[in-house]
């Protein structure tokens, strides 16, 4: 082992010191807390001043018991079902959190590797670190290279290279700013190693870290008031008005005729203090039946079943309400603000298009000649696998891509598998820009070096491609290169798979390589997204794609999610956006569409603008960069996949991730 890691004593020593790797939940609220909210509405707390005083006429003789009886069923009612309401939606939420709380993380401790819970890391921790998992801490890598995807941080969905760096020293005091995020040797909470292997130095932990410090800042942020909340205020407000100028109307006259039936004013004044008394206690309860009959008690009950029935329906609907409020807001909402990567697009790279040499295109699992190349490149040619549960682990983002194209229960597969042999490999290199391996056909024992890179590099040592029969002809580059090049324009990554028969196998590309396709791949758009924004469209809301994204993917995604309609749409960088004032975005708000590299003060400053143009606004996202706009905005939707702070600030989660 060539690394020790803490001993025993000391990650004692460092948990004392510096605590657990846990960031604190918001504390469950109890049915009580629930209960006591019922009488944060306005309405409820006239109908309590109501009952309380009612009571005490009662108590002593003036009046009967009916109204503070009746009045009291009714508020105890709305409390119990509110309360109920709350207490599933919570429940749902803390579920949804402990589904994804339980994490494992191997670490190097007395020389030997363990296996433990994220939650036991300590500061000081050497961390191995695989392609696929979640960086469990801040820190830095000690030895090792990867490449990590850090949307959950600044929304791009590219792959960072890191690696180490010698004679590092690293400073937990030190500020953090977003070009830290991509730097060459920081690691940070919540990120996904895409490809690689290291070994990390825990630095920051729990609290500490950047994702908890955006976490816990989020919480202090206000939720804006929803309509309903603003309505049923100035119900309430005017109700009290119209009940209390009326109760004062009444009580004014019934004073004055007891004062004209006792003979004038001396004559009431000398009556004695029980007589009037007594009078003006008839005129308060009077008065008092008035202001209670100008509010309507069972508006509270009704609104509350409806509120409950509805958070209900939802949840059937795979859509977790945690501010049941909101869900009426929705159905306001005039702007939605919504993120790229994970939310629009799945979230990971997918084949799109398997191209041939004339240009044509073909399934990656059909039953032809040259899908025995194209299955066989892949399956071999690369540093991905799949496991025993049929789940692609290991190599590239992009080897991961190409290696879901094939369907591991076909034929093809299982033919391939089983009839082509490896006998030598040479990994990627980003110097090279391709990979090679040399198979050899257990049938004929026939040799072949497969290839799999940058077009551009394979094209270059191409002087032939073969058609689906697996028929050679002479290729035609410049139409290759202009499939290239259209693909780009559509924010598609393309690689080139070609073949050479022999056995040499060296760091040096052939020239007589044949192709065999031209694959391209994306982050590619959700199958429902497009319908959802055309009918979004319908209803009269106004979709704006947000991303940290270069402008050239932000836009290929804008035009096929079907945001961007017309060459009159704006299409802006986050840099463009900050040199307008906010009363030019106030006028172009209506023709902005897609706003690339954008960073979370953008995605607020919009939403906040939107807001003051008293425009009611969603923000849909799934990463930490999405929080300060999802809890600023006036409803905040979030993917079910998504970060756990994206997911505690949301007031809507999308349990099944569907747009």
């Amino acid at each position: 082992m060539k690394y020790t890691g803490l001993n025993s004593r000391q990650v004692l020593q460092s948990r004392k010191k510096f605590g657990a790797n846990i960031v604190p939940g918001v504390k469950p609220k109890s049915a009580w807390y629930f209960f006591k909210e019922t009488f944060h509405d306005k309405i409820n707390l006239i109908l309590l001043g109501m009952l309380v005083l009612f009571l005490i006429l009662a108590l002593f003789g003036f009046g009967g018991y009916i109204e503070p009886i009746g009045v009291g069923l009714v508020l105890f009612s709305v409390g119990v079902i509110g309360t109920i309401t709350k207490l599933k939606s919570q429940k749902y939420s803390v579920d949804l959190r402990n589904k994804t709380a339980v994490r494992h993380i191997m670490v190097v401790r007395n020389g030997k590797f363990k296996t433990i819970n994220t939650e036991d890391i300590v500061v000081g921790d050497i961390v191995f670190l695989q392609s696929g998992e979640t960086v469990p801490a801040d820190g830095y890598i000690l030895d090792g290279r990867i490449n990590v995807n850090n949307s959950v941080l600044n929304g791009e969905s590219a792959e960072c290279p890191k690696e180490s760096i010698v004679g590092f020293k690293y400073n937990r005091k030190a500020e953090i700013s977003a070009d830290d995020y991509v730097s060459k040797n920081l690691l940070f909470s919540g990120t996904t190693v895409q490809s690689g292997e290291c070994f990390m130095v825990v630095g920051k932990i729990g609290v500490h870290t950047e994702n908890a410090k955006t976490l816990l800042s989020m919480r202090n942020i206000e939720e804006v008031k929803t309509d309903l909340d603003m309505k049923l205020d100035k119900l309430a407000l005017n109700i009290g008005r119209f009940g209390y100028i009326g109760g004062t109307i009444v009580a004014i006259v019934l004073l004055a005729d007891a004062v004209m039936v006792a003979g004038g004013i001396n004559a009431f004044l000398s009556s004695g203090a029980l007589n009037m008394v007594h009078q003006f206690l008839n005129v308060l309860i009077v008065s008092l039946t008035i202001v209670v009959a100008a509010v309507p008690e069972g508006l509270p009950f009704i609104i509350t079943i409806i509120i409950s029935q509805n958070a209900s329906k939802m949840i059937k609907h795979n859509v977790l309400a945690k501010n049941t409020h909101k869900i009426p807001e929705a159905g306001n909402i005039q702007i939605l603000c919504t993120d790229k990567t994970g939310t629009l697009t799945y979230g990971n790279l997918i084949p799109i298009t398997n191209y041939l040499g004339d240009g044509s295109q073909v399934d990656f699992n059909s039953d032809l000649p040259i899908s025995r190349f194209i299955a066989a490149d892949i399956l071999f040619n690369t540093g991905a696998a799949f496991d025993e549960k049929g789940k692609i682990v290991g190599g590239t983002s992009t080897q991961r891509a190409l290696l879901s194209a094939l369907d591991r229960n076909s034929k093809l597969f299982k033919s391939v598998q089983k009839e082509i042999k490896t006998l030598d490999k040479i990994p990627f290199d980003s110097a090279n820009k391709f990979s090679a391996v040399r198979v050899m056909r257990q049938k004929d024992k026939k040799e072949y070096i497969l290839y799999t890179g940058a077009p551009e590099i394979i094209l270059e040592h191409a002087n032939k491609y073969i058609d689906v029969n697996g028929a050679s002809h002479r290729i035609d580059k410049n139409k290759m290169m202009k499939i290239v090049r259209e693909n780009a324009k559509q924010a598609k990554r393309v690689l080139a798979l070609a073949f050479v028969s022999g056995n040499k196998l060296n760091a040096k590309l052939p020239d007589d390589l044949t192709l065999v396709s031209l694959v391209s791949i994306r982050d590619d758009v959700r199958r429902e997204v497009p319908s959802g924004v055309v009918r979004m469209r319908d209803a009269g809301i106004h979709v704006i794609m947000m991303t940290g994204d270069i402008l050239d993917t932000a836009r290929a995604i804008g035009v096929d999610s079907g945001i961007v309609t017309s060459d009159k749409d704006l299409v802006l960088t986050a840099r463009e956006l900050d040199a307008m004032s906010d009363s030019e975005i106030k006028k172009k708000l209506y023709k902005i569409k897609v706003i690339a590299r954008a960073v979370p003060k953008t995605k607020l400053r919009l939403v906040k603008v939107a807001q003051e143009m008293n425009l009611c606004i969603g923000m849909c996202g799934d990463g930490t960069n999405d929080a300060p706009a999802l809890k600023r905005a006036d409803v905040g939707f979030a993917m079910g996949s998504g970060t756990d702070i994206c997911k505690e600030l949301s007031m809507l989660c999308f349990l099944d991730e569907h747009f």
